[in-house]
C-alpha cells in the first residue's frame, strides 16, 4: 500500500512517501504528497522540509498502467500541480534521492530547492522510451540546472546517469556515502536558520552558448537516424530548446501541450503497451521454486556464443570457466574477452579495478577440471545435434546429479537433446541472442521433462546478467526462429521473384527494422541461417529457396567472407548492392522458370509479414507461448522488430483480424498452402477479436 509519513525533527519535518517496490508515482500517492506538504505551509512550528522515498527508491516514475489509459488531458494524475507547489512553496524543501530517481521522480527533486543524494543514486528522464516527452517540467527545470545540449541529450536518449555524473552536471548540490537523511536535515536546518529566499529551480536562467543551435541540429540528426518514427525524441529536444528563449510558466504549457499529443499517438501507446508486455513477462518466473544465486558458471564451447555468454557472466561478477577441445579457440576467445574489458577500461565504463576483477574471474581448460565447483554448466557449441548429444553426455558424467545442463540452442528439440542423459530433467534451454553482452532477450524452454528447479537456476541466472527471461514451451526453434524462419524464407523467394535485394531490404528498414532480412541473412551467416531454415514448416516444404545453394557455392557466407546477398569492401560492415550476383540470381530464375514481377511496397510487406503472424497463431494454439505479449518481447528485443509498432501481433491488431485473413487468402489462392491461414485468425475473425483478446 502507498502510504505517506511524516516525522518532526524539531523545526523540521521529513515527509517519507512510500509505494512498494519502486515508488511508483500514482494519482493517490502524489495527492497525498501534495496534502501533505500543503499541511505546513503556514505552520510556525516549521522552518524547512526534507522530501525522501524509499532506500532502493525515490520515485522510479509514473504509473504506466495509467498512461495506457490514453488520450485523457489531465493523464498527469497531480505530477504537474505537485512540482509547482513545492517549487513555489514559501520554506525550504530538501530532497533526499536514494536508488532511483526517474522520470516524473527526477521531475519532483528538480522542483525541490536543493538535491542531496546517495552515491550509488541513478537519474534519468526515460520517457522518450515510451514514445513521450516528460510532463512534469523535466524539459523546462532540467536545463535551467544542467545547460541546453546536455538536458537535450538526457530526454533524447533516455540514458541515465550516476549521481557523480549528476552531481558534476549540476543536478546535485551534494552526495554522501550514508546518513543521507540526517545530512538532508542538517541542510534543512541550516536553511531554515538563514531566513534567505529559497533558490527556485525555474528562476534560474539557462546560460546561452553559441555553438548550441548547432549541436542540438547535430543531436536532431542523430536521433533520426538512430531512431526513426520515434517523434517524441525530436520533439522532447524542441521542449528542452524552448526553455532558454520563454519564462517557466509558457514553457510548462508548451511541455504539456507536446505530452499530450504524444500520449495520443500510435507509437506511444504501442510502446507503452510493449512495456506493459515486458512487467508480464517477468511474472512468469515468479512462480519457480527459490533458487541460491549463480557464483560460478562452467560454459563450453569457445565460439562467439561461449564468448559472449562469458562476457555477459564476467559483467554480472560471475566466475566462468571457460572448455573447449580446441586450445585455439580457447586462446581466440580469452584474446576477445582481454580485448572486451580493456576497451571498456580505455572508454571509462570500467576502472582499472574492475576491469582487473574481472579478467581475474575467467580461467579456461580442456578438461573436466572446469566443471569443479560449477552452479550452472552451459552448452554452446555448433547447432548440431548429435554433436550436442555427445558433449552434453560427456558433461553429465562429470557433474552431481542435481546440477544444472544448460544449452543455447535456438533450433533443436530440448527432448531429443536430453534422450541419452541419465537425469534429463536437469537440461534446460536457455537461449542467448547475438551479440550475447548486449541482447536483453533469453528464451527459457519448459520441456516435460526438465524439472522446475531447474528452470528456477536458469531463470535466476538470466536475472543476474540483467536479461528479460520469457518462458516457453518445448519446440524447436522456440518463438522466434519459428517466426523468423518464413521471413527469411519470403525475403529469397521475393529476390528470386524479380526484387532486387536493396528494395527488400530497405522496405523493410523503412518498416523500421535496423537491417532488412536479406542483410540480416550476412550478418548471421549464409551458413549459419541453414540451422534457421530447417525448422521452417512442412507446407513450404513444396519450395525451397535456390539462392543459398549459389551462396554455398560461391562460399559467400556473408560478412565474414566479404561476400553474400551483398558485397562487403575490405575492413567495413557496411554492404553495396551485387549486380553481377544478382544477375547470376535472374539468369537462374529463367532456368527454373520462376515468372518475374516488380513489386509494390504493399505487397512486399504482406509477403514478409503475414507468415510471421500466422506462425505466431500456431505458436500461441499449440501453447508454446503463454500469451500474446511474449511474442511480441520475443521478435522485439531477440530479433528487432520494430518496438514503436509494439510486436508482431501488436501490428496485427492494429491491423485487424479481418484484414490479415483476407490478406492471407489472396496469397493462399496465389503461392498455395504455405500462405494457408492458421485455425486460431479464422476463429479470431469470426468472434471479431483481436490477439491481444487472448
Amino acid at each position: 500500500m502507498a502510504t505517506v509519513s511524516e516525522e518532526r525533527m524539531r523545526e523540521i519535518i521529513i515527509i517519507r512517501f512510500d509505494n512498494p517496490p519502486l515508488n511508483v508515482l500514482t494519482a493517490d500517492l502524489l495527492e497525498n504528497i501534495s496534502r501533505s506538504l500543503k499541511s505546513y505551509r503556514d505552520d510556525s512550528r516549521t522552518s524547512a522540509l526534507v522530501l525522501t522515498g524509499r532506500k532502493n527508491a525515490f520515485a522510479a516514475g509514473a504509473d504506466i498502467k495509467r498512461l495506457a489509459q490514453g488520450t485523457d488531458r489531465d493523464i498527469d494524475f497531480g505530477l504537474r500541480p505537485l512540482t509547482s507547489l513545492i517549487e513555489q512553496f514559501p520554506k525550504p524543501i530538501v530532497c533526499a534521492l536514494a536508488g532511483l530517481a526517474l522520470g516524473g521522480g527526477l521531475e519532483i527533486a528538480m522542483s525541490c530547492h536543493y538535491r542531496i543524494a546517495q552515491s550509488d543514486a541513478t537519474f534519468g528522464q526515460p520517457e522518450v522510451k515510451i514514445g513521450l516527452i516528460p510532463g512534469g517540467g523535466g524539459t523546462q527545470r532540467l536545463p535551467r540546472l544542467v545547460g541546453t545540449l546536455p538536458a537535450a541529450e538526457l530526454c533524447a536518449t533516455g540514458k541515465t546517469l550516476t549521481a557523480a555524473e549528476a552531481w558534476r552536471w549540476g543536478l546535485l548540490d551534494r552526495t554522501v556515502e550514508e546518513h543521507l537523511v540526517m545530512e538532508a536535515v542538517q541542510l534543512a536546518r541550516a536553511l531554515g536558520l538563514s531566513k534567505r529566499p529559497s533558490r527556485l529551480t525555474g528562476l534560474q536562467p539557462v546560460l546561452p552558448d553559441r555553438s548550441t543551435a548547432r549541436r542540438l541540429e547535430d543531436l536532431r540528426k542523430n536521433v533520426r537516424k538512430k531512431y526513426p518514427r520515434q517523434p517524441a525524441r525530436l520533439l522532447t529536444i524542441d521542449a528542452v530548446e524552448l526553455a532558454a528563449n520563454v519564462p517557466l510558466e509558457e514553457g510548462l504549457k508548451r511541455e504539456s501541450d507536446l505530452f499530450d499529443m504524444c500520449l495520443q499517438s500510435r507509437e506511444a501507446q504501442n510502446l507503452i503497451h510493449l512495456f506493459l508486455s515486458e512487467r508480464t513477462a517477468a511474472t512468469g518466473t515468479k512462480t519457480l521454486p527459490p533458487s541460491k544465486p549463480i557464483a560460478r558458471a562452467a560454459i563450453l564451447g569457445a565460439g562467439t556464443m561461449g564468448t559472449g555468454i562469458a562476457i555477459a557472466c564476467l559483467n554480472a561478477g560471475i566466475a566462468v570457466r571457460l572448455n573447449d577441445d580446441d586450445s585455439e579457440a580457447l586462446k581466440r576467445s580469452r584474446a576477445k574477452i582481454e580485448e572486451y574489458f580493456l576497451a571498456r577500461k580505455t572508454s571509462g565504463k570500467l576502472s582499472s579495478l574492475e576491469t582487473e576483477t574481472r579478467l581475474g574471474s575467467i580461467s579456461s581448460a580442456p578438461d573436466e577440471s572446469v566443471f569443479e565447483d560449477a552452479d550452472i554448466v552451459i552448452e554452446t557449441i555448433t547447432e548440431n545435434l548429435a554433436c550436442k548429444r555427445r558433449v552434453l553426455k560427456a558433461a553429465e558424467s562429470h557433474l552431481p546429479p542435481n546440477l544444472v545442463l544448460a544449452t543455447n540452442t535456438s533450433t533443436l528439440d530440448i527432448d531429443r537433446l536430453a534422450a541419452n542423459l541419465r537425469h534429463p530433467e536437469r537440461l534446460v534451454g536457455l537461449h542467448f541472442f547475438n551479440p550475447a553482452p548486449v541482447m536483453k532477450l533469453v528464451e527459457l524452454s519448459q520441456s516435460e521433462r526438465n524439472s522446475p528447479e531447474a528452470l528456477a537456476v536458469c531463470a535466476t541466472l538470466a536475472k543476474q546478467l540483467g536479461k528479460l527471461s520469457v518462458i516457453v514451451a518445448q519446440s524447436p526453434g522456440y518463438i522466434g526462429n519459428r517466426m523468423f524462419a518464413p521471413y527469411l524464407r519470403e525475403a529469397q523467394f521475393l529476390v528470386e521473384e524479380g526484387a532486387s535485394v536493396s528494395q527488400v531490404d530497405q522496405i523493410m528498414v523503412e518498416f523500421g527494422w535496423r537491417l532488412g532480412p536479406l542483410a540480416t541473412l550476412d550478418l548471421i551467416g549464409n551458413d549459419t541461417a541453414g540451422n534457421i531454415r530447417q525448422i521452417d514448416r512442412p507446407a513450404a516444404a513444396a519450395r525451397k529457396p535456390f539462392v543459398p545453394q549459389l551462396l554455398s557455392e560461391e562460399k559467400r557466407w556473408g560478412q565474414k567472407s566479404g561476400l553474400g546477398w551483398y558485397r562487403y569492401p575490405t575492413g567495413t560492415s557496411r554492404p553495396e548492392p551485387d549486380t553481377d550476383f544478382e544477375n547470376r540470381i535472374r539468369e537462374t530464375a529463367l532456368e527454373l522458370k520462376i515468372p518475374q514481377q516488380t513489386f509494390a511496397t504493399g505487397e512486399i510487406i504482406n509477403r514478409l509479414l503475414l507468415p510471421m503472424i500466422n506462425e505466431a497463431a500456431r505458436i500461441l494454439k499449440a501453447g508454446i507461448a503463454r500469451q500474446p505479449s511474449d511474442i511480441n518481447i520475443v521478435m522485439v528485443h531477440g530479433f528487432g522488430f520494430p518496438a514503436y509498432w509494439g510486436g508482431p501481433l501488436r501490428y496485427a491488431d492494429q491491423r485487424g483480424a479481418k484484414n490479415l485473413l483476407e490478406s492471407l487468402l489472396n496469397l493462399e489462392k496465389r503461392f498455395g498452402a504455405r500462405f494457408r491461414p492458421a485455425p486460431l485468425l479464422r476463429k479470431l475473425t469470426r468472434g471479431n477479436r483481436s490477439f491481444a483478446s487472448l
